[in-house]
């Protein structure tokens, strides 16, 4: 009873990229202005004023934070995204030499993810999407100077067969999930049924505690604590002070992800394949899973081999950031922990459905011209 277990703390930095709110009044005249179909949809003055906000509430003492405890010899992960890299480089150069010193000290560990924060495996046939959304960020890590540890963190924790793929085409040998049926513990890494990939687990319970503020359940915990910066930024700066102070004084012993040879599970690796949020089980304050979220992801997920058909670097990037888990939230009544691109889930639904629109109907002209030509 007197033995303390150790956790390993992943910390996730992705920031969302601000939808155009006037695109609805704007259209006509972007369209005429032959403008950039990025800067048609979404808004640059928005994602800086996010990212600063983020900066502000969340990353810097989170950061520091990390990097106190990386010189004490405490073992830390972070899951960038190379979106959030290239915003700090333009918005908040100082992160990124937060990042680099702790980074020196050997015990800091880069975990790679997603270039954009989207729902991706929800998607039929993601897997070439995913592995190159991997292959994307490891680079941008790179342009950086940071190298990637052999840990993946998937948006939102899915773990399915197309997250397999694509980790796998990726390169990487490991993925965090959520917990799943059929695993007992939260000590372990598994492997998956292929056994190419090794599964690891967040404990729930913990990450909860630790985001919560009830500390005295993380005492003597094991398993991974999984937070996402953004989560914490409406706590405010105190509560993020207050979280780093208690790991970094002892109130948890972090360690490395431990090894695993063998396991045994009693139940499936695989959150079953769906394209459809009315399937999915997020938590409590992620999705509604409401008729327009559903009618919109799908509709969104049905354009995924048709935009990758026409191998427009702008579409592409389109499609992803319309992916964006933080659109689907905005539609939801519930509140929810990250800051809202939208207030009000009305007009996140109206907005999301008539940039969809105008969007899936783009796609549909240049398949079709595209195909014509092809038949001439």
């Amino acid at each position: 009873n007197n033995i303390k277990l150790a956790a390993s703390l992943i910390i996730s930095l992705s920031p969302p990229i601000g939808i155009n709110r006037g695109f609805i009044n704007e259209r006509f005249s972007k369209i005429l202005s032959d403008s950039n179909i990025v800067d048609r949809y979404f808004d640059g003055r928005l994602t800086k004023g996010l990212f600063d906000a983020y900066a502000k509430l969340s990353y810097k003492p989170l950061l520091n934070g990390v990097l106190y405890m990386a010189k004490q010899g405490y073992p830390v992960y972070l899951a960038l995204s190379g979106l959030f890299l290239e915003n700090a480089g333009k918005y908040s150069p100082d992160l990124l030499n937060v990042i680099k010193e702790a980074a020196s000290t050997g015990n800091l560990y880069i975990a790679n993810t997603t270039l954009y924060n989207g729902l991706y495996p929800l998607c039929k046939n993601s897997a070439d999407e995913i592995a190159e959304q991997l292959r994307m960020n490891s680079a941008i890590l790179s342009k950086f100077g940071l190298k990637a540890s052999d840990i993946t963190v998937m948006p939102f924790l899915i773990y399915n067969e197309q997250v397999e793929k694509g980790a796998k085409a990726s390169g990487a040998t490991s993925v965090l999930t959520e917990e799943i049926e059929g695993f007992s513990s939260h000590k372990f890494v598994y492997e998956s049924q292929s056994g190419d990939i090794r599964v690891i687990i967040r404990n729930r319970k913990a990450s909860r505690a630790a985001y919560d503020g009830a500390f005295e359940e993380l005492s003597n915990v094991d398993g991974v604590i999984y937070l996402e910066a953004e989560q914490l930024v409406n706590r405010g700066y105190k509560f993020v002070e207050v979280l780093v102070n208690y790991i970094s004084h002892g109130g948890i012993s972090l360690s490395s992800m431990n090894e695993t040879v063998s396991p045994v599970t009693n139940g499936t690796l695989y959150v079953q394949d769906s394209t459809s949020l009315h399937d999915a089980d997020y938590g409590e304050d992620a999705f509604n899973a409401g008729f327009a979220q559903r009618t919109l992801f799908d509709k969104a997920c049905k354009l995924l081999d048709y935009v990758r058909g026409l191998g427009d670097a702008k579409l592409i990037q389109v499609w992803r950031l319309l992916m964006q888990a933080d659109n689907f939230m905005c539609m939801s009544d519930r509140q929810n922990r990250r800051i809202k691109l939208i207030a009000d889930p009305d007009e996140a639904k109206l907005l999301n459905a008539y940039i969809l629109a105008d969007f899936e109907g783009k796609v549909a002209s240049l398949y079709v011209r595209k195909k014509t030509t092809v038949l001439k």
